[in-house]
């Protein structure tokens, strides 16, 4: 599952996964994740970090902001999952966003020229933010454990 960023409540969302979940039955789910304002490397372009901020207001991702590296992890700890487990795909989805940055580059620069911003703006900065480490994508997979507190 790749929707979690549209989450509105993503604890609640995590919730209702937990609550409808079999016991021993496990979630996986692929995700952003992205470093913090304060994380960033010194020299970052300010370009990058506003556009980066804006593909998130303007794609509906309201719970990407939160995810950082590791947060997902304990948002699922939280709400009661075990066995959770990461693992980071952040260097197999370059090649796939390689042909967005190429095809998307000449008119990213047209609609920048004009003050303008389109989700074209996606495919060229969201590689540029990969390729500097300023994001990533993961893999996680977390497990209900066979007994939970409430079936105690």
């Amino acid at each position: 599952m790749e929707t979690f960023v549209h989450a509105r409540g993503p604890e609640q969302v995590l919730g209702e996964f937990f609550r409808i979940l079999k016991p021993g039955g496990s979630i996986a789910m692929h995700e952003y994740w992205h470093l913090d304002d304060d994380e960033l490397p010194p020299g970052t372009p300010k370009d990058l970090i506003e556009s980066i901020k804006q593909i998130d207001k303007e794609s509906a991702m309201p719970t990407d902001r939160r995810l950082r590296k590791g947060v997902l992890q304990q948002m699922l700890k939280d709400q009661g999952f075990v066995e959770v487990m990461e693992k980071d795909l952040s260097k197999n989805i370059a090649p796939t966003l390689l042909p967005f940055y190429v095809l998307g580059y000449i008119p990213y620069l047209i609609i920048c020229f004009f003050g303008l911003q389109v989700n074209t703006e996606a495919g060229v900065q969201g590689y540029r933010g990969l390729k500097r480490h300023l994001w990533g994508y993961s893999a996680v997979k977390a497990k209900k454990p066979l007994e939970t507190a409430v079936d105690s």
